[in-house]
């Protein structure tokens, strides 16, 4: 059985670094202000670290065996994301948004 946990302070500072990496530089002022925002939206979410993470085969689903963070955004459960560390790099596997 897979026992999630809260995210450390590490996890949350590299899920920010790769929602910021999705955003142009911040150029603008509303790009500044989006920027700030990612600090409310991570906040407003409901995240869940799982360690030690072993996906079941199953034909078209690659194999992933590792630590993942599920994010469901603040928004409904309907927007989620699932994340999982690739040489030692927070990334994102998966994007559900409504």
């Amino acid at each position: 059985m897979h026992r999630p946990r809260i995210p450390n302070q590490q996890e949350v500072s590299a899920l920010q670094a790769v929602l910021l990496e999705d955003l142009k530089p911040a150029t603008t002022p509303c790009d500044r202000e989006e920027h700030t925002n990612i600090g409310k939206l991570i906040d407003a979410a409901s995240i869940a670290v799982f360690d030690d993470y072993v996906a079941e085969t199953a034909p078209a689903i690659p194999f992933y065996k590792g630590r993942l963070m599920s994010v469901v955004w603040s928004m409904g459960p309907k927007t989620h994301e699932v994340f999982g560390w690739q040489a030692g790099k927070l990334q994102s596997l998966t994007r559900c948004m409504g």
